[in-house]
């Protein structure tokens, strides 16, 4: 929602809450009543999935999306329930305040969790990653930010490992030089989206698994929950790894967002 369409309806909201309460349609109330509608406000945007964080000030801000995952959403619905509900009684509209809500529904929301965290598929090591060998030099490990890699040529150094716990992911593997023979890429993510885009002179197996999302990989598609698949795209010709050509491994775990691999 544009900030200006929040900011006219929330004005035009108080303003006519005021006016019933003038006119003694609902009881007498304190503006200082009004403070769940910051809460709402918030919670609609992450469960509407259409949230940015911004980080750090100045030349290092960075945008995180954060409320596109279903473990959002789900804590988001539970504030916004909660927040309606503290507003009303605030209002005197309801005899039920937050508290009296969250007695009930916060049972439920622990176990929408559980069953989120139950189903992802168990976390196991890719058999190609022990083949890696050494652990190579090239990787990105963060907390919270972007990844942006491939806007001009760059050099992949195999095993490359991406580790990140909430961001996006966005890495162009058509303008990087591979060495021959097989190259591994490890994405790790807790909540963001991961857009990969391969090239086509190569061989490429690709092994996704996530939580809660869809994940688009090659010619497969999966959405829901427990998504584990896999897909492979033979090189042209067959020059594969085994014919001195060049192969690509890359292996794709995350919790909660949407994969893609093209």
């Amino acid at each position: 929602m544009p900030r200006n369409v929040y900011w006219g309806a929330a004005l035009l909201l108080v303003g006519l809450l005021l006016l019933a309460s003038n006119l003694g349609y609902i009881a007498r109330f304190s503006l200082w009543g009004l403070w769940p509608l910051l809460v709402i406000w918030l919670s609609l945007k992450f469960a509407l999935g259409r949230t940015f964080v911004t980080v750090g000030r100045d030349t290092a801000t960075k945008r995180i999306r954060v409320g596109g995952s279903l473990g959002v959403r789900l804590v988001a619905l539970w504030f916004l329930t909660g927040a309606t509900a503290q507003l009303l009684f605030n209002l005197s509209l309801s005899p039920y305040d937050w508290g009296d809500v969250a007695h009930w529904t916060l049972p439920l929301l622990l176990v929408g969790l559980g069953l989120i965290i139950i189903l992802r598929p168990r976390r196991r090591k890719w058999e190609w990653e022990v083949r890696s060998g050494t652990a190579g030099d090239g990787g990105v490990s963060s907390l919270i930010g972007d990844v942006r890699l491939g806007a001009r040529p760059w050099a992949f150094k195999s095993p490359m490992r991406i580790a990140l716990w909430v961001g996006d992911i966005d890495l162009d593997l058509t303008t990087a030089r591979f060495e021959p023979g097989d190259n591994y890429l490890v994405i790790r993510a807790w909540a963001g989206d991961v857009n990969v885009r391969v090239p086509r002179d190569m061989e490429v197996v690709a092994e996704v698994r996530c939580t809660a999302g869809e994940a688009r990989v090659l010619d497969e598609y999966r959405s829901g929950t427990a998504i584990d698949l896999t897909a492979r795209r033979p090189a042209p010709g067959g020059d594969g790894a085994e014919a001195g050509g060049t192969r690509l491994f890359i292996g794709i775990d995350v919790t909660f967002g949407e994969i893609r691999v093209r």
